[in-house]
């Protein structure tokens, strides 16, 4: 009997600045969806992963080993999205302290690895279904280097001596999102999501993934 496919997403913890990671809330919603969908023909599974640099790369090693996804999409945040942030391209390099005040063990991700390893989620689709739904989207060539970036390379490395065939990708998010309860004590200039619109998106963006799969949601 075959087994349905499987779509992995992450999110990250708290991280200096930011003490409340909204992509946790985004993806935890995400998963709801899906479950109160009830179809067998999709597996969505997530995991939650820490923002330190040797935890999160155990962490996502772990999800990957044991998911065996079929496609890989991180969430994650930046302070300069307004809205869908879908990264295009993840480098081998990695730098900034992280929530436990630690630097990366290396500045590159994988010592023998590639300079640069292009996402393989269709962003260019991603962007104009998201905007279809009249959510702010676009596409980036630049994913930082900080845990964002190295969870995304890492994802692409796994994927390519792997069977990932739908894809893996990275998508950030506003820090803050409209209606959003934190801890911050003026909003950010430019947010014009809120956590339902955050949401929709990323219901939005798994379907697309699984439509590629070839999961027929007929009826759902």
């Amino acid at each position: 009997m075959n087994r349905a496919p499987t779509i992995l997403l992450t999110a990250f913890g708290p991280f200096p600045g930011v003490s409340q990671n909204v992509s946790s809330d985004v993806v935890k919603r995400t998963m709801q969806h899906f479950a109160d969908r009830g179809t067998s023909e999709l597996n969505v599974t997530a995991t939650l992963l820490p923002t330190e640099w040797r935890a999160a790369t155990t962490t996502l090693a772990g999800a990957l080993e044991a998911a065996r996804p079929d496609a890989y999409v991180g969430f994650g945040v930046s302070r300069k999205a307004c809205g869908f942030v879908v990264e295009t391209l993840a480098r081998n390099a990695a730098a900034s302290v992280d929530a436990n005040k630690q630097m990366p063990p290396q500045s590159q991700i994988l010592s023998r690895g590639v300079r640069y390893q292009t996402a393989t989620i269709p962003t260019r689709r991603i962007v104009s279904e998201l905007r279809a739904l009249n959510l702010p989207a676009r596409r980036s060539l630049n994913a930082g280097s900080y845990l964002c970036n190295t969870v995304l390379y890492l994802g692409l490395a796994h994927a390519n001596g792997s069977a990932v065939r739908g894809g893996c990708g990275f998508v950030h998010l506003p820090t803050q999102l409209a209606g959003h309860e934190t801890d911050a004590k003026t909003p950010i200039a430019g947010v014009r999501m809120s956590l339902d619109d955050a949401v929709a998106g990323a219901v939005r963006l798994i379907d697309l993934l699984a439509d590629d799969l070839g999961v027929n949601r007929a009826g759902t």
